[in-house]
Order: structure tokens, then sequence, then C-alpha cells
């Protein structure tokens, strides 16, 4: 475990579990090329700065890259909205997808549920922040994300990197294999509508999540290429999400070998 010491928690973390706390993105790089992170293949043994330099490797961004932006972090944002909507006595009792989900059951308290967190999720005041602006600019083909916000898309248009925004199957399908893209892997609300099917064209609710292999299958076979064949950064995620949960069921399931080793930084 390195800690990245420029943030401010989990200081106990750091002080406890970690083997180099590291002080900058500076020292993050050193670190990258000094420590060999060879793949379990004695035929591929690349270590991750190679892959940077090949640009072998995708980003996966998950709720955690937004907090600097003030966005998807439990106390400031999801508690407030649960409490909003009158359900603050379930924010301890499962994770989001669940909570959500079994608030949605009824189709006037659903449709509660989607307005408040569509508007939850939009601001002028909503900035990208230095992660947003850093991927981006890099050398990764692909960067995914689980979250819902449009911060990458206002990145997008800021730093004029010219990337494809995907929402959904159609539109991933549209783009050649070349394209340097950021795949929504739940899509957003933004492109999202209510329907009382629950077919909102967004991955929110436990529900959806269950279904998403089936009804989002072209985003899931891209994922899985690179899941085999690149190294994966993810970055901003907790073991927790939800999201990283389903990945690794499915990966034992579909993925039992992969060409190359991927990273979290939690």
């Amino acid at each position: 475990y390195y800690h990245a010491g420029w943030t401010r928690e989990p200081v106990a973390n750091a002080a406890k579990h970690a083997a180099l706390v590291v002080n900058s993105l500076a020292e993050l790089v050193d670190v990258v090329r000094d420590v060999k992170l060879y793949s379990d293949f004695a035929t591929d043994e690349k270590p991750l700065w190679e892959c940077v330099h090949t640009s072998n490797f995708s980003f996966y961004a998950g709720a955690g890259v937004s907090v600097p932006s003030h966005l998807s972090e439990w106390e400031s944002h999801y508690r407030p909205l649960l409490a909003k909507i009158g359900a603050s006595y379930l924010s301890n009792e499962a994770d989001l997808p669940e909570v959500v989900g079994m608030l949605s059951a009824r189709a006037l308290r659903a449709r509660t549920v989607f307005d408040n967190f569509r508007l939850s999720f939009k601001g002028a005041d909503l900035r990208p922040n230095a992660y947003h602006y850093s991927m981006l600019r890099s050398a990764a083909q692909h960067i995914w994300t689980s979250n819902y916000d449009d911060l990458f898309e206002k990145a997008d248009m800021d730093a004029r990197t010219i990337r494809s925004i995907i929402h959904d199957d159609e539109s991933l399908l549209k783009e050649t294999a070349s394209t340097r893209v950021v795949i929504k892997m739940n899509g957003d609300f933004e492109a999202a509508r209510f329907r009382d099917d629950l077919n909102w064209g967004v991955v929110f609710l436990q529900e959806q999540f269950d279904r998403a292999e089936q009804q989002r299958p072209e985003i899931w076979r891209r994922f899985e290429d690179d899941y085999r064949h690149k190294s994966i950064i993810f970055v901003g995620m907790s073991f927790r999400d939800p999201v990283l949960r389903r990945i690794v069921a499915v990966a034992r399931q579909r993925i039992p070998r992969t060409q190359r080793n991927h990273y979290i930084l939690i």
C-alpha cells in the first residue's frame, strides 16, 4: 500500500499501514519507474512504466475523483439527498444502489428519487479538477468511469482533448477502434429518462445493476477486452463500490487469466 501523501485522508491508514508515503505526483512517477510491477506470466514481464509509454493501459475513474469537485462523497452528497426524500434512516443499512432500489419500489417515490439525484449531479458551480484533466490528457485510449456527473465533459470542453463521450452501446458502436473515448459505463442522468418500468437508460438502482450486462452488452464486452489485454489503473474507488465488486465477479467467471496486472489507487 503506497499512500498519496498530498491528500489529507485517511491519515490513520497512512500512519499504520503504508509501505511508502508518496508526497507528490513527481515522486509517484519515480515509484512507478523504479518498482518492477511484473505480470505473473514469464512471457509478458513488462513493468507498468512500459505499459504507460506504449499506451497499453486504461484508466477507470470512480466517485473519488469527483470529491475535490465537491461531489460523490457520502456525507456531503448522498446522505443529504436521502434525508431530503425522507429516507435518511436507510443510509447506514445498505449500499446506495440497494437503498435507492428499495425507495423506487413505488412509482411515485421512484420519480422523486430520479429527479432529486439528477439535479444533484448538475450545476454550473461544479468544476472539473486535476484528476479529470490529467486523465483526459493522458495517452490512455479508453477512460472508463462509473460516475454520473458531467465533469469529464466539462474538462474535455476546457482542455479540447477531443475525446468522444460514450453513454450507451449505440454511441460506442458508432466510434472507430482508434477513437479516444470516455466510456460512462453506467450512463448518466443527463442522457437518462424516467420510466415507470425503471428502464431509465442509466444504471443506478440495484435492479439496473443486475440487468446491466444484458442491457449494455457492447460496453461490457469492450471492457472485458481491456481487462484481458491492458493494465487498468482504477482511481478513486472503494472496495465497497458496487461497480468494482461486479467487475471482480465478472472477472472470476469469464476472465480467469489476463495478460496484465491491474492497479487500484484508493
